[in-house]
C-alpha cells in the first residue's frame, strides 16, 4: 500500500504538488527517513518521481531507502540507472565526472572489475581525474593487486602531493607485500604533512610491533589516544607495547584503562594477569 490510500488523498496530492517544488520535496523525503520507515519512504519517493522523473537528489534517496531495506539488487539497478542519467546529462568537459560517478556506483557493491572500466573511461576523458586514478588503484588493493595499486597511488601523489590518505594507503598494500620498513616511510610522509592524522600514526604503530619496536609503536598509540582516550583497543595494544618492554606496572595501567571502557576484553584481563605476577616476582 502506497502513501496515497485513497481517492479524496490523490486529490490532496496533487493540489499540494502544484504549488510543491523538487526542493520542498527532498525535504519531505528527509524527514520521512528520520522516522526510520522506509518502505513508507519508498512509496512516497515512487509518487514524488512521477513529477521529477529526472532528479538526481531522489534518484539517490531511493538507492539510500533501498539500502536501508536490504534490498540490495535492487538498490544497484536504481544506482546504475541514476549513473547513466549522470552520463547522459553531462557536458562534454564533464564526461570524466559522470563516467567517475558511475564506477564508484560498482565499487560501493564491491563489484570491482565493473567500477575500473568506468574508471578508466573517466581517466581517458581526462588523463588528469585525480579521483579516477586513485579509485582505481582502491579497487586494485581491494582485489589484492598491490603493485597495481601502488603504481596508480604514486600517479595520485604527482597530482595531489598534500593528499595523506593516499600515502596511507601506499603505507598499507606496502605491508601487504610484507614491505614493512617502506611501509613506515609512507606513514611518516602522511604524518609530515598532517600531525594530527590518527590514522597513520595506527598503522605506524601496529607495523612497529612487528618489528619489534614497541617503545616506537607505543609512542604512536599514545599520540592518538589524546584524540581517542576511551579507545579499548589502543589501550591494549600500548599495554602490550609496554609489557614487551617489561614495564610492568605501566602496562597494568594500559589494561586497567582498556578493561574500563570494554569489560569484555579478555586479552586485556589475562596480559593485566601476567604482567601482576611478574610485579609480584620482583618484590
Amino acid at each position: 500500500m502506497g502513501v496515497i490510500n485513497d481517492k479524496s488523498d490523490k486529490i490532496a496530492w496533487w493540489q499540494f504538488w502544484k504549488k510543491d517544488p523538487e526542493k520542498e520535496a527532498l525535504k519531505n523525503i528527509v524527514s520521512l527517513m528520520e522516522e526510520g520507515d522506509f518502505d513508507k519512504v519508498l512509496c512516497y519517493i515512487d509518487e514524488v518521481l512521477l513529477l521529477y522523473p529526472t532528479s538526481i537528489n531522489i534518484y539517490s534517496s531511493k538507492v539510500y531507502c533501498l539500502q536501508g531495506l536490504n534490498r540490495i539488487d535492487e538498490s544497484l539497478k536504481v544506482y546504475i540507472q541514476l549513473s547513466d542519467m549522470i552520463i547522459d546529462m553531462a557536458v562534454p568537459e564533464n564526461i570524466d565526472e559522470a563516467y567517475f560517478s558511475k564506477g564508484n556506483c560498482f565499487a560501493e557493491y564491491e563489484k570491482y572489475e565493473d567500477a575500473l572500466y568506468w574508471y578508466d573511461k573517466a581517466m581517458v576523458a581526462n588523463p588528469k581525474n585525480s579521483d579516477a586514478i586513485y579509485s582505481k588503484g582502491t579497487c586494485f588493493a581491494k582485489l589484492e593487486k598491490y603493485e597495481e595499486a601502488i603504481k596508480l597511488f604514486n600517479q595520485t601523489i604527482v597530482l595531489e602531493p598534500n593528499n595523506v590518505d593516499v600515502y596511507c594507503d601506499i603505507g598499507v598494500s606496502l605491508e601487504f607485500l610484507d614491505r614493512h620498513r617502506e611501509a613506515i616511510t609512507f606513514y611518516d610522509k602522511a604524518i609530515e604533512i598532517d600531525r594530527n592524522y590518527d590514522t597513520a600514526y595506527y598503522h605506524k604503530g601496529n607495523v612497529l610491533i612487528l618489528l619489534k619496536q614497541y617503545e616506537e609503536a607505543a609512542h604512536c598509540f599514545g599520540i592518538i589516544l589524546k584524540s581517542y582516550p576511551s579507545d579499548s583497543d589502543l589501550h591494549l595494544k600500548q599495554g602490550k607495547c609496554l609489557q614487551e618492554l617489561r614495564q610492568f606496572k605501566k602496562a597494568i595501567s594500559s589494561y586497567d584503562k582498556s578493561l574500563k571502557y570494554d569489560a569484555s576484553n579478555s586479552d586485556a584481563a589475562a596480559n593485566r594477569d601476567y604482567c601482576l605476577r611478574q610485579v609480584e616476582k620482583s618484590i
